[in-house]
């Protein structure tokens, strides 16, 4: 049995990529546990792409959840879904993978945002 912990944003709100992630967690894989850790950044649609001390709170949660989870459960796999080509998502979504990312042998990037290599060349090089 593989155990994958899953780090994806589910609904609300609702858009494309949160659906599709609540899809593949409602399905029935043979030899697969899942394990979601819900990314919630944002309370509702309105959020999005607004700075808050409540986001900042979230983050810690987050990652508080997936090294919880990646304890209890022995998840050894990490599929994250990475935000699309906005600097401050990428940068949230850095914090988390440096915070937890070396814990699991594998991790599988799920892009489903497009516009991400765009935002790769307008990145400072460090940053890259």
């Amino acid at each position: 049995m593989i155990k994958v912990l899953i780090a994806a944003q589910t609904p609300p709100p609702y858009g494309g990529m949160p659906i599709m992630i609540q899809r593949l967690l409602n399905s029935d894989l043979a030899g697969v546990r899942m394990v979601h850790v819900r990314l919630a950044f944002s309370a509702d649609a309105n959020e999005i792409g607004r700075y808050s001390v409540a986001k900042i709170v979230r983050l810690f949660t987050v990652v508080a959840n997936i090294v919880f989870r990646r304890i209890v459960d022995g998840t050894r796999v990490l599929y994250y879904v990475p935000a699309g080509p906005d600097r401050m998502p990428m940068i949230r979504d850095m914090f988390v993978l440096i915070l937890t990312r070396w814990m699991f042998d594998k991790t599988i990037f799920h892009f489903h945002l497009a516009g991400i290599s765009e935002l790769y060349e307008r990145l400072p090089a460090w940053q890259k």
